[in-house]
């Protein structure tokens, strides 16, 4: 189908058409889902966030352009989708529909590929790593959230976000990357804090040795000792 370009370019001017049946640019929409033509996945993009436009075409959009962010996800599929979902001004049933398209399984690896995506908005990264935060046991989860948190070089916002999203953590690799920031001075307060407090709900040797060498380090900040101090607490709590 993807070599009928001029059966695709009639189906698009047909969905973008206002004075057309509403059902035939619904059934034009929904012709597209499955394309990776550039042209007509941005047509499909712009009716689904067209909020003049009627309810049941942007729905019909948004499921064909939904295919566009299954695995591997074009670039930019997700971002576009996330941003209608999240769309608090927006009308509820596109948003829901908008929010559907981005679940399963199979959409983790594509919100790895959001939450490194520096280009991509601070919501919308936001909401991509608090959403990783509930699938955390994936690997590939696990580890983009914990290269969030080392990464210096990005904002303050993300990281902290991120590291509450590995609260309760078993992943090793993440509780090493977890202890590495907390023991780093030269990192931001902010980061630290929320790390220490992510740490203080594992159960790693580690994580207490390193909190326990933060509480005890005269030379450190004397409000990241404090809040340390009664992570260690927690976590030896739960031991």
């Amino acid at each position: 189908r993807e070599g009928k370009g001029s059966k695709w370019l009639e189906e698009v001017k047909v969905m973008q058409n206002k004075e057309a049946q509403e059902s035939a640019r619904e059934i034009a929409a929904t012709a597209l889902a499955g394309t990776k033509n550039p042209d007509a996945l941005h047509a499909l993009a712009a009716v689904m966030r067209d909020k003049k436009d009627t309810v049941c075409v942007r729905k019909s959009a948004i499921k064909a352009f939904a295919f566009a962010a299954r695995w591997p996800p074009v670039r930019g599929a997700v971002e576009a989708l996330a941003a209608v979902a999240w769309d608090q001004t927006d009308t509820p049933d596109v948003r829901e529909c908008a929010a559907l398209a981005l679940e399963g399984d199979d959409r983790v690896w594509a919100f790895v590929a959001v939450v490194q995506d520096k280009n991509v908005t601070l919501g919308v990264r936001k909401r991509a790593v608090e959403i990783l935060a509930g699938v955390k046991s994936y690997n590939c989860a696990a580890r983009a959230l914990a290269a969030i948190v080392r990464d210096q070089t990005d904002t303050q916002d993300v990281r902290v976000c991120a590291a509450d999203a590995l609260f309760e953590t078993s992943h090793i690799p993440a509780t090493k990357a977890l202890v590495a920031v907390v023991r780093d001075k030269k990192d931001t307060l902010a980061v630290r804090e929320a790390v220490a407090k992510a740490l203080a709900r594992t159960r790693s040797v580690d994580a207490e040795e390193a909190l326990a060498a933060v509480a005890q380090d005269l030379g450190d900040h004397p409000r990241l000792r404090e809040i340390v101090a009664i992570a260690l607490a927690e976590l030896l709590n739960r031991s």
